[in-house]
């Protein structure tokens, strides 16, 4: 029998899509144009502005268009052709080796691997997306993408016998499942902390022990973790258990489609079970999305300063959550890690013995 949800699905946000790249191929849209903004593609395409957030992504993956800070998303200005980089050695190639879900997940990874990979092919090398190959080239929804398997200890053995390559990134996971051999000839960096290899990483311990303490500080006594990711959401439990203050959960959604309703239902249920809480800590772009539509559709709810419940939201430097109720944001800039860690991994390539372990940056703390 045919299981009709494994049939290919065409995400909301293609028609968008389809439209920027004939702008762009025709050159109606030229180099160094700004895109509409996300409000006005939601409009004109009759899409959610997830969905254009999700088509902005596809695109800045395919080098087609930027996000510049505080000014918009552009179509790409065309890169001079990499000028000869002299090697080390023959091998020309770094591999990423990324889940494919953290693109989708949150706006932080896409443009973390976005910039990642324009820094490393403006310096000439090849780059190689290990998971990617697992999709054949065909066109995915996020969902889809999500589900595409990651196996720490096979992606191991595939980098290891590779003979053009020097170097790779790759998550923590990956890292500690390297053989040690393998750590010792090829240079590694990992976009999370481990003691196998040099890496680059947010303090998020600190950054959500520091946003706890300050809504405890503000009154807070019933805060409500959701939907953090590992290991943010450890970390958020152990600063809200010693201020004496709970309690967290995890999200109930299946697929990443379905993060803001999910979020949105999640809320809903809180506010009718659990007046009595009066702050809410929320972890993801989609996520924060739903909560904050919950809010704002209930006109004000009980607790909370002025009779709002006081939101903070780990977001991206270029989120653009839709909503006009107040909320404070934890603002992290997935560009800039990309960047370090091409930077980071070049100067591992180039010079084997170099000291540095560790990159760590600082999140952004923007109070409503």
């Amino acid at each position: 029998m045919k299981n009709d949800n494994l049939k290919p699905r065409i995400r909301a946000s293609t028609a968008m899509e389809e439209a920027i790249r004939s702008a762009i191929a025709s050159g109606e849209l030229r180099p160094g144009d700004c895109l509409p903004s996300e409000p006005s593609l939601r409009d004109r395409f009759g899409i959610s502005v997830t969905s254009v957030r999700r088509g902005i992504a596809a695109l800045m993956d395919e080098g087609l268009v930027e996000r510049r800070h505080g000014s918009g998303t552009y179509v790409a200005r065309a890169h001079k052709a990499p000028s000869p980089v002299r090697r080390h050695d023959a091998r020309n190639t770094v591999v990423l080796a990324l889940p494919m879900a953290l693109r989708m997940y949150h706006p932080y990874f896409s443009e973390q691997q976005a910039a990642l990979r324009d820094e490393l092919a403006r310096a000439g090398w090849s780059v190689r997306s290990l998971l990617e190959d697992a999709t054949d080239g065909a066109a995915h929804t996020p969902d889809e993408l999500s589900l595409i398997p990651y196996d720490p200890e096979a992606l191991a053995r595939r980098i290891a016998a590779f003979d053009d390559v020097a170097g790779a990134v790759v998550g923590a996971t990956l890292a500690n499942a390297m053989p040690a051999e393998v750590r010792a000839r090829l240079p590694l960096v990992a976009l999370n902390p481990t003691p196998a290899c040099p890496f680059v990483a947010y303090r998020w311990r600190d950054e959500v022990e520091a946003v706890v303490a300050r809504m405890v500080g503000n009154g807070c006594r019933h805060i409500w973790a959701y939907d953090l990711p590992v290991p943010m959401a450890e970390f958020a439990a152990m600063a809200v258990t010693r201020a004496g203050v709970v309690e967290g959960e995890e999200a109930a959604h299946g697929l990443l489609s379905e993060m803001a309703a999910a979020a949105f239902e999640a809320t809903r249920r809180r506010m009718a079970a659990h007046p009595e809480t009066d702050g809410i800590l929320v972890g993801s772009d989609y996520a924060a999305q739903g909560v904050l539509d919950a809010l704002s559709r209930a006109g004000g709810v009980t607790g909370g300063a002025a009779g709002r419940w006081p939101v903070f939201a780990m977001v991206n430097e270029t989120s653009a959550i839709d909503t006009t109720y107040p909320y404070s944001r934890l603002v992290a800039d997935g560009a800039a890690a990309g960047r370090m860690l091409a930077k980071l991994l070049m100067r591992r390539i180039t010079r084997p013995g170099d000291a540095v372990r560790e990159v760590w940056l600082r999140a952004r703390l923007e109070i409503a």
